[in-house]
């Protein structure tokens, strides 16, 4: 098992969980500390701001890999980028939410700041991007184009609505907001595939983007496969030809 977490984007979650957004990444730093203990501790206790454990408790069973399953950890900013390798943690990333450029730069930033934190094992860095393959680059586009646009659109406006107001730790969203959100000329199809926001067209298309990403450093790429009203057939086909002509093409 590998074991991926972030502490949320949306001021709905903080709305609905009853927390403060200003307060999630102390929250989320406590709430992996407590995780550790229960997973290599037989017995502890935790003297929290926010999860008290007062009394020795035990969790089990245990994870079978030791200390503990590898943790991931979500970015979107800078700051967050440094926590995480800090921490000593994979980090997720996602091509939606950053250009191709972004992603350079925050993987960049990551490892460097892993070396410097002096972690003795590898850094780790995993990339979510929407792939779709077809038999030719017109056929992808014409299924992928609607929902993999809408999509961009829509996590464009989550962050926004985060920064309708200044929240610490959520400054760069705020300065999004405040510039108007996201130009619409940066969220059609063709900007979208010129930063590799997206990965659509045929299989020789898409392996170069996922050899792009791979000269990035990038250990892992996780396809998203269907978003909008994507018919499932062609999420199937999609899939299968992915795994048939691309995946050879770049193990």
């Amino acid at each position: 098992m590998e074991f991926g977490a972030g502490r949320g984007a949306q001021t709905l979650e903080g709305d609905v969980l009853g927390t403060k957004l200003e307060e999630s990444r102390e929250i989320f730093a406590e709430h992996l500390e407590v995780l550790f203990k229960a997973w290599t501790q037989d017995k502890f206790t935790h003297e929290g701001v926010h999860f008290p454990i007062p009394e020795e408790i035990s969790i089990i069973p245990k994870p079978v890999q030791k200390p503990h399953p590898p943790v991931w950890v979500a970015a979107l900013q800078n700051d967050t980028v440094d926590v995480i390798a800090e921490m000593g943690h994979g980090m997720l990333l996602a091509a939606h939410y950053s250009t191709f450029e972004e992603v350079k730069e925050f993987t960049e930033r990551y490892k460097e700041r892993f070396a410097k934190a002096g972690h003795t094992h590898a850094p780790r860095v995993a990339v979510l991007a929407e792939v779709y393959v077809d038999t030719d680059m017109q056929k992808a586009r014409e299924v992928a184009e609607e929902p993999y646009v809408w999509n961009g659109k829509y996590t464009g406006k989550l962050l926004v609505n985060l920064g309708k107001t200044p929240i610490k730790t959520y400054e760069a969203y705020y300065e999004l907001a405040q510039a108007g959100g996201i130009p619409d000329d940066q969220m059609t199809f063709e900007a979208l595939q010129k930063v590799r926001s997206i990965i659509v067209g045929d299989p020789k298309y898409c392996i170069e983007g996922v050899k792009a990403y791979a000269g990035l450093g990038i250990d892992l790429l996780i396809t998203w496969t269907q978003a909008g009203g994507m018919p499932h057939p062609k999420v199937m086909d999609s899939m299968r030809l992915f795994s048939e002509k691309v995946i050879p093409a770049v193990s």
